[in-house]
């Protein structure tokens, strides 16, 4: 628009120039007043041919500006394009690759400038190609699909299977104009998450069996200190001698072990259905070893 408006002015500048040197000439020698007007007005119209080279000058350089910062701004989105972990593509609402990130070309097996171009369909297993092209049919109508499993068949390599979710860009019509793709490899997150199952039971078998040992261990001493205090209130019992305050000890003392026979129990009870280890029994049964 700037450039159009000063391509006007140039033209003005000219035809009032050129009008000038026809009065010029038509005008006698000595008539200084038309000389001095034709100047002012020829100091005019430079001055407003400058002030309009000047806006276009900045407007250039802001523009120039912009367009730099556009620039950096679309590497900075390539970078970050480039460095995602999962694999992006973009294809049109055809299927045909445009663009894929680096993810995506090491999990498709082939280079970028291989991939640009081809359908997408190419890449499906053959069992299951005819659904994907029905789905792909459908994926315009909306603007974001969910996530589905699909099984990839790279190039010289086995198929595995991925989770890809769909978003459709629209022009500013609303018309559909390409379909971005996120590809993630569910094979290896399931790979890694059996791995991460296995040490837990592996962290967990541990120390059931740690709980085990104590089990046991405690086992054997509790046996063997209820078993002195059960020979200790056996002696009190058949002592005829034994001062009164002293047999009325007896009473309360098997209260006690009473009690803490029924603890053992409660213990052995959980002990067993934490290690599910029904050996604990025996071992924890003192009121049968006693």
């Amino acid at each position: 628009m700037e450039q159009e408006q000063l391509s006007q002015r140039v033209e003005s500048f000219r035809s009032r120039v050129a009008a000038l040197q026809q009065r010029r000439g038509e005008a006698p020698a000595q008539d200084g007043s038309v000389l001095a007007a034709a100047l002012q007005e020829l100091d005019a119209a430079y001055e407003e041919l400058r002030a309009a080279q000047e806006a276009l000058s900045r407007q250039a350089a802001a523009l120039a500006q912009a367009e730099q910062a556009l620039q950096a701004e679309r590497r900075r989105y390539r970078d970050l394009f480039e460095a995602a972990p999962d694999g992006y593509l973009v294809t049109d609402t055809g299927g045909i690759i445009l663009d894929a990130n680096g993810a995506a070309t090491t999990l498709l097996n082939s280079l970028q400038q291989f991939l640009v171009g081809k359908p997408l369909a190419a890449f499906i297993a053959p069992e299951e190609a005819l659904a994907f092209r029905f789905r792909l049919l459908h994926l315009a109508q909306i603007d974001r699909a969910g996530e589905w499993e699909v099984r990839l068949h790279p190039i010289q390599r086995p198929p595995f299977t991925a989770v890809v979710t769909v978003g459709v860009v629209r022009d500013a019509e609303g018309r559909p104009t390409a379909l971005r793709w996120l590809v993630r490899d569910v094979g290896e997150r399931r790979r890694i998450e059996q791995a991460l199952r296995e040490k837990e039971q592996q962290i967990a078998a541990s120390r059931l069996e740690g709980v085990g040992l104590a089990a046991r261990e405690l086992a054997h001493l509790l046996h063997n200190d209820v078993g002195l205090i059960v020979g200790a209130l056996e002696r009190l019992r058949h002592q005829r001698d034994l001062p009164d305050d002293l047999r009325a000890l007896a009473g309360p003392a098997q209260a006690a072990l009473d009690r803490t026979m029924a603890h053992v129990a409660q213990m052995q009870q959980v002990v067993r259905v934490e290690t599910k280890d029904t050996s604990l029994g025996p071992a924890l049964d003192l009121e049968r070893s006693l």
